[in-house]
């Protein structure tokens, strides 16, 4: 430790002249002590967390699921849409109940993810026209219902995400009506309506809030 006789103080390191009077100190050098080391540590205990708990659970149920299927006599393999469910499940927990954000996104999620499932079922399981004809006209006219009840009730506050997400809501309601343009549903009547009420609610939403779902988008590109 160096020693300045001139201002009677001690100074550590490797400084020669007093930090104050800068006169020549005494002493020997005496460097600072370095820092000690920080040793890595696992944690022993990883921490039980809701993905971990949901996957396991679901592997061991779809494994269940699979060998019932081939180890018994079957005429359709729905252990496929066993698994269109376990992911329908997850996708549900992850975006609707533990998901903050905008109700329109839940709603118009939900929607997507039925009409998936609607399609999956009607295929795996061969029972006819029943998901274009009836179940995704429903789940569209029912989903544009939840839409303008949650406007009405949030309008001050999120009302332009709910418009936002109702236009992608009607142009999902033309789907029945190009499968039955196309051939695929024969059974016109359900999917006509979907299709008209999906239009009438589309040529409102461009009347009254075109501007303000264009600006939105102006935003959020940066345009």
């Amino acid at each position: 430790m160096y020693y300045c006789k001139r201002c009677n103080v001690r100074v550590n390191g490797t400084n020669v002249t007093c930090p104050l009077c800068k006169a020549p100190m005494e002493g020997v050098a005496e460097p600072f002590p370095p820092y000690p080391e920080k040793k890595a540590t696992r944690s022993k205990n990883r921490p039980i967390t809701f993905t971990g708990v949901y996957v396991s659970l679901a592997t061991l149920v779809l494994i269940i699921c699979f060998a019932l299927n081939f180890a018994l006599p079957h005429r359709y393999i729905w252990s496929v849409f066993a698994l269109i469910l376990v992911l329908y499940g997850y996708f549900t927990l992850k975006t609707t109940v533990f998901y903050k954000g905008p109700h329109g996104a839940k709603v118009f999620s939900q929607t997507l993810c039925l009409c998936v499932i609607f399609i999956t079922a009607q295929y795996v399981f061969r029972t006819g026209e029943w998901a274009f004809a009836y179940a995704i006209p429903a789940t569209v006219v029912i989903s544009l219902a939840l839409h303008l009840l949650f406007v009405g009730v949030f309008h001050k506050r999120r009302g332009n995400s709910f418009f936002r997400y109702m236009w992608l809501t009607c142009l999902l309601g033309a789907l029945p009506a190009i499968t039955v343009l196309a051939g695929v549903c024969t059974k016109i009547i359900l999917p006509m309506i979907a299709f008209g009420i999906s239009m009438i609610t589309l040529m409102f939403l461009i009347a009254f809030t075109g501007r303000t779902i264009a600006d939105e988008i102006r935003k959020k590109s940066h345009i």
